[in-house]
């Protein structure tokens, strides 16, 4: 599992455009009657005279502050390879403008506390760093706050034009308050795309990613992970299901899946983890389990169920 989740993630940055990103937030005219509530994802944010850094403060605005976007104006500006228009905006009993990078992109309350509030959206440019290479790219952000103060803050790397965020209570994990998905879209210039979900917990104090669940997009060799929690249909308590939908050819079937290249069988493979509080934990006690429903490509009507191959390890596996 580790060496392709590498591999979809060297697919991920690869594609990444290191020109910025532009972001937008909705607005619509005070007259309208109608005015969209907003809340800053930074701290210390300028609320300025005019469209631009160069005018003068009207004040500093704190992490959360709501506000109402009236309208947006025609001036772009890039910060940290984000770039965004200005939107003229009422916080409080001030009025002025505010760079919409400043301004979270998904929001929601947390399920356990209502105190607890998750902002979401980009925060730049960002240097990730391995053993034997350091590039920038694109991250987004999640940051919990209360009230005006910041609890906790995490960054993931996210390729897409605009964040879509999902969030969920615990799902039936002891020791998480809330879970967050943050979706990568697929985005890629080439004929294969990565897509999927990544996974965030919130235990009430820390934000975690606990897991990036990827694939490849690109027809018969499609590949993909989804997670199932202990109260999702199909999940099992102390448990949290990894399911993997595999490409291979029926030499690898029964040996080491992960390491198969791209085939003319499908396969679905469940893990077991359980959550000890700060990561996921191979389950010792449920082994890795191989559906025997194996699926191929057909060019006329796409997957089709086919009987389980006769190869020496598919039969040592039934």
């Amino acid at each position: 599992m580790g060496h392709i989740l590498l591999l979809l993630l060297i697919m991920v940055l690869s594609s990444i455009n290191l020109l910025g990103q532009t972001v937008g937030h909705n607005s619509q005219h005070h007259t309208l009657g109608i005015v969209s509530m907003q809340y800053l994802i930074a701290d210390r944010v300028s609320l300025r005279k005019g469209p631009s850094s160069s005018t003068a403060l009207v004040k500093t605005l704190d992490i959360a502050t709501p506000l109402y976007a009236l309208k947006e104006s025609g001036t772009m500006e890039t910060i940290k390879g984000i770039a965004s228009s200005w939107y003229q905006v009422v916080a409080g009993k001030d009025t002025g403008w505010v760079w919409g990078g400043f301004i979270a992109q998904a929001t929601a309350g947390s399920n356990e506390d209502p105190t607890v509030k998750f902002l979401v959206g980009f925060s730049g440019l960002d240097t990730v760093r391995g053993k034997d290479y350091a590039f920038e790219t694109m991250h987004m952000q999640i940051r919990a706050v209360r009230g005006n103060t910041q609890l906790d803050r995490i960054i993931i790397p996210l390729k897409a034009d605009w964040v879509e965020a999902y969030y969920w209570g615990r799902k039936g994990v002891k020791g998480v308050h809330d879970i967050i998905v943050v979706h990568q879209p697929c985005y890629s210039e080439s004929c294969g795309c990565t897509v999927g979900d990544h996974f965030v917990f919130w235990d009430g104090a820390k934000l975690s990613k606990v897991y990036s669940a990827l694939g490849m997009a690109d027809a018969e060799c499609s590949e993909g992970e989804s997670i199932v929690f202990p109260s999702d249909m199909g999940g099992e308590e102390g448990y949290i299901k990894l399911v993997q939908q595999l490409s291979t050819d029926v030499d690898s079937l029964g040996n080491s899946l992960e390491d198969s290249e791209c085939g003319d069988v499908q396969v679905e493979v469940v893990s077991y983890y359980t959550w000890n509080g700060s990561k996921l934990v191979a389950a010792t006690n449920k082994p890795k389990a191989i559906s025997k429903l194996y699926y191929a490509w057909d060019e006329k009507e796409g997957y089709i169920v086919v009987p389980p191959p006769k190869a020496k390890d598919a039969e040592e596996n039934d």
